[in-house]
């Protein structure tokens, strides 16, 4: 994982990706609000292989900052991102009942900047 153990030039490839699956999964929430039977399978596929976890990561936001090398700019749309996950997929789980916890998004960063 990227954001765990960041990898010198490769922080435009975790943003992309964070921002790819962040539409994805508000595909699958649209989807699951419009009763389409596929947005709760794809839901049950990536629950049992273990769930969305990036936005669980406790990741040093110095060490990204600097090996990625990236700006004021690029840290926050990682935050956005990773918090638009995280609420994505909170979302997902109360449209399917499986939580009734309030939506509101966390920041793990052992430092905020």
């Amino acid at each position: 994982n990227l954001l765990l153990h960041p990898e010198p030039g490769k922080g435009s490839v975790l943003l992309s990706d964070g921002y790819f699956l962040y539409t994805n999964l508000d595909d699958v929430s649209d989807m699951i609000e419009a009763n389409n039977p596929k947005g709760r399978k794809i839901y049950s596929e990536i629950e049992s292989a273990g769930g969305i976890q990036i936005y669980k990561a406790t990741y040093d936001a110095d060490v990204v900052r600097e090996k990625f090398q990236y700006n004021a700019d690029d840290y926050e749309m990682l935050i956005a991102t990773l918090g638009g996950i995280e609420n994505t997929w909170k979302n997902i789980e109360v449209l399917l009942n499986v939580t009734t916890a309030e939506v509101k998004p966390s920041v793990n960063p052992k430092t905020q900047w």
